[in-house]
């Protein structure tokens, strides 16, 4: 090798040195297929021993000019020698944060935007006013119950103990039949294609019951299902960080604290909805007599995603674990 690219090598590897000491990078440069260590660290004071110099002399007698210039292809060094430039980007953001409550909120806005928008295509995509049960709004909680549904199965099947496989076929049946009163039984698609009205009472069970003694559906279960959110998706989640609770069992089926973040995002789109009905923002009244619909869709998809993460992300503890 001829002395001026013995230099252009050293002064080469001088300034990889001095890089390498202002980003805190390790003092080793492995080549490829080479193993990091003493034998293949880089020498700054000379190409004289057994730094990096010499063996990068024998790989590149047969290399041209530009080639010997050019710094290492990523691919040739060590993963770790990139650290610095992950360390200038943003922290990688937790991804249940989205699918939490910044998927969620972001539908459930939307939906209210479209619904109150004064366009009339949106309108007619979020609730349309030949009857609401065609519209997005409804649809998408109909998708959240299936899936619901689908998830209990494979819950029963995935496992082991009696009681719980029992628990999620309970579930599973729960919501076939939560999802059949949401479809009124498909009247309202009888309805569409003859053209004729249903005019013979109640079109569902739950209607049938109540209706009899002037009582409305959701004012009876809101209640209900607000104590249970607040309770079992906000203070346990809140006893369990905080070490409070301490029972394996109790720690398997308390919600992920992030579950706080949709009952959140549900409470602001429920509240901006029930707002600008009230003012009577642009609306087609599609849903002027069932504006929680908004609010609706929140509450089955934060049970949706408690059972993903009890059917697949969570181990059953002992039987015999307290």
């Amino acid at each position: 090798m001829h002395e001026w690219q013995i230099e252009n090598c050293i002064n080469i590897g001088k300034v990889y040195n001095h890089a390498a000491t202002a980003l805190s990078w390790p003092d080793s440069y492995p080549l490829r297929g080479r193993k990091s260590g003493a034998d293949a660290r880089f020498t700054p004071t000379g190409h004289e021993g057994k730094g990096r110099i010499s063996h990068a002399h024998e790989h590149r007698k047969n290399v041209s000019r530009r080639e010997q210039i050019r710094p290492p292809r990523r691919s040739q060094c060590h993963a770790g020698r990139y650290r610095w430039v992950r360390s200038l980007t943003l922290p990688r953001m937790d991804k249940r944060h989205f699918y939490y409550w910044i998927g969620p909120t972001i539908v459930g806005g939307l939906m209210v935007a479209m619904y109150f928008s004064g366009i009339p295509w949106m309108q007619s995509f979020a609730a349309p006013e030949i009857n609401r049960e065609f519209g997005a709004v409804e649809n998408l909680q109909h998708l959240i119950i299936f899936a619901i549904i689908v998830v209990a199965i494979r819950g029963v099947y995935r496992k082991t103990l009696k009681w719980e496989r029992i628990a999620f076929a309970v579930v599973a049946v729960a919501s076939l039949t939560l999802l059949l009163e949401e479809l009124d039984y498909g009247l309202h698609y009888m309805e569409y294609f003859s053209g004729e009205k249903y005019e013979g009472g109640p079109r569902n069970i739950h209607n049938f019951i109540l209706n009899p003694y002037g009582l409305d559906f959701d004012k009876v279960m809101s209640p209900v299902v607000y104590c249970v959110l607040g309770l079992g998706f906000c203070i346990l989640p809140i006893l369990v960080l905080t070490r409070k609770l301490t029972h394996p069992w109790l720690r398997y089926l308390t919600p992920e604290p992030h579950s706080m973040g949709t009952i959140v995002g549900m409470v602001a789109v429920a509240q901006v909805a029930f707002f600008l009905d009230k003012i009577d923002m642009h609306s087609n009244h599609a849903l002027r007599i069932n504006i929680t619909e908004f609010g609706e869709g929140f509450i089955h998809y934060i049970f949706f995603i408690y059972l993903v993460e009890l059917v697949y992300k969570r181990k059953t503890p002992d039987l015999k674990s307290g």
